[in-house]
């Protein structure tokens, strides 16, 4: 389940927790995700103690943590210039109060479609205990090349180096993901077991 509705940073506090609390009470939910690219463009909001909207995804995720269920904060970077030292102590704030955040990038021709750059990206978002979780590729780079041929401005094509270099990335970001969340995991319940709450 996605809360979004264009960005959930948009919510209100008290839209979030009423939204949260019922996806909570749900019995065929066991999963939900508020998707917002907040963390990337206004990270500053995260660390602003007057700022309630944090206290409410916290709160959410803690109800659904008590609950059995799972509660992250889905966010969009697509490029480790988009990781600023706010982002980083953001994230902190986050991971500390024990906030799950996932990123999804879309794979941008010039941007990010290098191993080295998505490489970069994926290791920033990980040492800032932000998941990759995806990456998305637009549907016409699974057309055959003649569709393609119309509308090339946004379209990369796939030819087999591409493919490759996809793969690559994946293979990349597969290995980097999972020695961080063994990190996360060991160190997550460390901290839970610490915690005067649990």
């Amino acid at each position: 389940m996605v809360v979004s509705g264009g960005d959930a940073y948009y919510l209100t506090p008290d839209q979030l927790v009423l939204i949260g609390e019922r996806l909570v009470a749900l019995p065929n939910i066991q999963r939900f995700r508020f998707a917002s690219k907040g963390l990337a463009v206004a990270p500053g909001r995260v660390l602003d103690e007057a700022d309630a909207w944090v206290d409410a995804l916290v709160a959410v995720s803690d109800k659904a943590r008590r609950a059995g269920k799972a509660v992250a904060w889905h966010t969009h970077f697509n490029h480790p210039a988009e990781i600023s030292w706010v982002t980083e102590r953001a994230s902190q704030r986050l991971f500390e109060r024990g906030v799950m955040v996932r990123n999804q990038t879309v794979l941008l021709r010039g941007v990010n479609d290098d191993v080295e750059t998505m490489g970069t990206l994926i290791r920033k978002l990980a040492d800032n205990n932000i998941f990759p979780v995806s990456f998305f590729v637009s549907l016409s780079l699974f057309l055959v090349r003649r569709c393609c041929l119309a509308s090339t401005r946004g379209c990369i094509m796939l030819t087999p180096s591409s493919t490759m270099s996809i793969s690559a990335i994946w293979s990349k970001a597969s290995s980097i993901c999972a020695r961080r969340c063994r990190r996360y995991s060991t160190s997550r319940q460390d901290f839970v077991a610490r915690s005067p709450a649990s």
